[in-house]
């Protein structure tokens, strides 16, 4: 990170359709293909996007729900890290017609 603390570069967010869902840590982090960021980029290359849950959800030790998002949902996020956008977060999905771009 470019700042010492998180929050200090603002706040960018992003738009992006989830490409892959096989999380090798198992921790339900979907890798998202940014619009207008990642164009022309391998998915096998993407950042690993964390899942925003509420807080009915304690997220740790297995207790809570899972993330219930498809290859192909619309989602909006933002990084963690500002303008270094190595770390994204997903704040919710978005309804989408598959194709109707």
């Amino acid at each position: 990170m470019t700042t010492r603390q998180i929050g200090e570069e603002g706040f960018r967010w992003f738009i992006g359709i989830v490409e892959d869902l096989e999380d090798p840590k198992v921790l339900g982090r979907a890798r998202v293909r940014v619009l207008n960021e990642n164009d022309g980029q391998d998915t096998s290359e993407l950042h690993f996007a964390h899942i925003l849950m509420p807080t009915t959800s304690a997220c740790v030790d297995g207790v809570g729900d899972s993330p219930n998002l498809s290859v192909g949902s619309r989602v909006l996020g933002f990084y963690l890290d500002g303008n270094e956008k190595q770390q994204p977060m997903i704040l919710g999905a978005m309804p989408t017609i598959p194709g109707n771009d």
